[in-house]
């Protein structure tokens, strides 16, 4: 049983699988993907943000702050899913 707990302990060592002559690590896959959890949270606050500061503003119509709080929520998890990568 202990053994289990060790080879548990040291699974991210493992090579899942190799891309050209680097190996792909389990804590590498792991911390791919918190990044992105954490960049998919972070977008949708800067999306929500800017569009409760839009909405403040005299003449600005709804479509277009939805339209922007899309496009900016895009944009940064492209940003995100490239950094993670």
């Amino acid at each position: 049983m202990a053994t289990g707990l060790v080879k548990a302990a040291h699974s991210d060592e493992r090579d899942l699988l190799r891309i050209g002559d680097q190996p792909v690590r389990v804590s590498q896959i792991v911390l791919a993907l918190l990044i992105v959890l954490a960049g998919l949270w972070f977008a949708r606050r800067v999306s929500r943000l800017l569009v409760r500061r839009l909405a403040t503003l005299p003449g600005v119509k709804a479509n277009a702050i939805a339209a922007l709080e899309k496009l900016v929520y895009y944009a940064l998890v492209l940003g995100i899913v490239a950094v993670a990568l």
